[in-house]
């Protein structure tokens, strides 16, 4: 999210309407591309392909896709984070020539552990030939896939994005659709649908090059410098992984209960607790939407003018008025998120029934998709909070409230599994309080002493980031950004 200057960011209410429409769009695509591709995916494939593959055909089909996509994202995230969090760097400082190794790099790591953990699953599940070669190459894809949207994102490529995945979608469900027709199994319908995923990961990396400038830099030397930055970002590569492992958690409980059931390929699910969490799940969008366009305009704004009042040797009182009128934008937006999660789970909530009944789903899915509907209000003031605290660095409250939601998910889903199904999504509606409330609470107390932690912990900090880089002679380091006032400057 760097790279383009303040001055050039408008608010929100400088726009038009039509303008607004599109940037929504935009920022839709970016926030939930990947899985409004697999719903797409799997609710036109599924509805056209019947009349070719048998319904357990189309099962197996579903459920190597979404094991596809959990595993990569599961394997790739802390790659995502750091090429996110280096890009960021790299961008503002204008070292664009970093971002081709960065994305060499993190197409190898994300992608290879991605197939890697797809074939510990495929040992696992004792999964036949054709199921372990559709998962794993698909999981590989969708790895490499992203890497290159984050990079994309970093770059503000976001009508690309849009378009990328559309045209993805297309081949996909051609592909998939072509291998329903000639008779082939679960795993040769996600192979043909593997093509839209190849399609849409070379989009990106193809804009990635077109944007960025290439040093020459080879792959060995790629690899190791993210390594290097792995080593220096651990802790939120490490908090990145936490994080998707907490959204997830409660599932894997629940499929290991007496809710689990296996499909031909051998992959197991809980088709009921899996369909009403995941349309609970799917209510964040827009509020996450509403995040990230705030974040991409008047947010970064306000952000990069308190630290433009500090380099340019301001008075104590305009940095302290800068860094309240920060703090007051940061929960206002805080606010606006929480309102609109509220009224969207609302509407769920009462809605639940008719859902249901559209969505073929059981009566007894109702219960759990309120309480994921709910939990979703709280989640979103998590991932806000966290979003916020990554901002001004605090990689550590980070890591141990990513960690919190996690157990607390974990643990609170093994009670009710010990309950029975009718306690089904208490357990992820408790952790999701708890964190986010934590969550705002630790917001709170960085903003309460945000001048401490810009010129103080700022200032050790980019003293120990400056004889690191020294010790590396000639490794490229964008890292954090020097100013003439001795503050660490951070260039998210």
């Amino acid at each position: 999210m760097a790279g383009v200057s303040a001055r050039h960011i408008p608010a929100d209410h400088d726009r038009g309407l039509k303008e607004s429409v599109v940037s929504a769009g935009y920022s839709t695509a970016v926030v939930a591309g990947p899985w409004l591709f697999t719903i797409a995916a799997i609710v036109i494939i599924t509805a056209i392909a019947q009349q070719w593959a048998s319904r357990e055909t189309l099962a197996d089909f579903r459920m190597l896709l979404i094991y596809a996509f959990l595993l990569s994202i599961v394997a790739a995230a802390p790659v995502v984070i750091i090429s996110y969090r280096v890009s960021a760097d790299a961008i503002y400082s204008g070292s664009h020539e970093s971002i081709v190794p960065l994305l060499l790099a993190g197409l190898v790591l994300g992608g290879v552990g991605s197939a890697a953990l797809a074939l510990l699953v495929v040992a696992f599940f004792k999964l036949t030939f054709e199921a372990a070669v559709a998962l794993t190459q698909s999981s590989g894809l969708i790895g490499m896939m992203w890497v290159s949207l984050a990079l994309c994102a970093t770059l503000r490529e976001f009508r690309a994005i849009t378009f990328v995945f559309a045209g993805g979608l297309v081949v996909a469900i051609s592909g998939a659709l072509l291998a329903a027709i000639s008779g082939l199994h679960g795993a040769g319908i996600l192979l043909g649908l593997s093509c839209g995923l190849a399609v849409i990961f070379l989009g990106f990396s193809m804009r990635v090059f077109q944007h960025a400038r290439d040093p020459h830099c080879g792959l060995t030397t790629a690899i190791a410098n993210m390594l290097s930055w792995f080593k220096k970002y651990w802790v939120i590569a490490i908090g990145a992984l936490f994080g998707i492992v907490a959204v997830w958690i409660d599932k894997w409980v629940i499929w290991a209960g007496p809710l689990g059931e296996y499909v031909n390929s051998g992959l197991v699910n809980a088709p009921l607790y899996d369909s009403a969490a995941f349309i609970g799940s799917l209510t964040i969008i827009p509020a996450l939407t509403h995040l990230v366009k705030a974040l991409d305009t008047e947010y970064r704004w306000r952000y990069r003018s308190y630290f433009d009042a500090i380099e340019g040797h301001s008075p104590l009182t305009e940095i302290r008025k800068k860094s309240a009128e920060l703090e007051s934008y940061t929960f206002r937006t805080l606010e606006k998120i929480i309102l609109l999660q509220a009224a969207v789970s609302a509407i769920v909530v009462i809605t639940a029934p008719l859902i249901v009944r559209v969505t073929s789903l059981p009566f007894s899915g109702i219960p759990i998709l309120r309480l994921c509907a709910i939990a979703a209000v709280f989640q979103m003031v998590f991932l806000a909070s966290t979003t916020f605290l990554l901002f001004f660095e605090r990689y550590r409250e980070f890591l141990l409230l990513q960690l919190c939601f996690l157990l607390l998910n974990f643990l609170g889903t093994l009670v009710t599994v010990s309950i029975g199904p009718m306690s089904y999504g208490f357990g992820i509606l408790v952790a999701a309080v708890v964190s986010g409330t934590a969550a705002s609470v630790v917001l709170g107390r960085v903003f309460g002493r945000i001048d401490y932690i810009t010129f103080v912990e700022g200032a050790v900090r980019m003293q120990r980031h400056a004889c690191s880089a020294a010790r590396k002679e000639g490794a490229y380091a964008p890292g954090v950004q020097k100013s003439k006032t001795g503050v660490m400057r951070p260039s998210i």
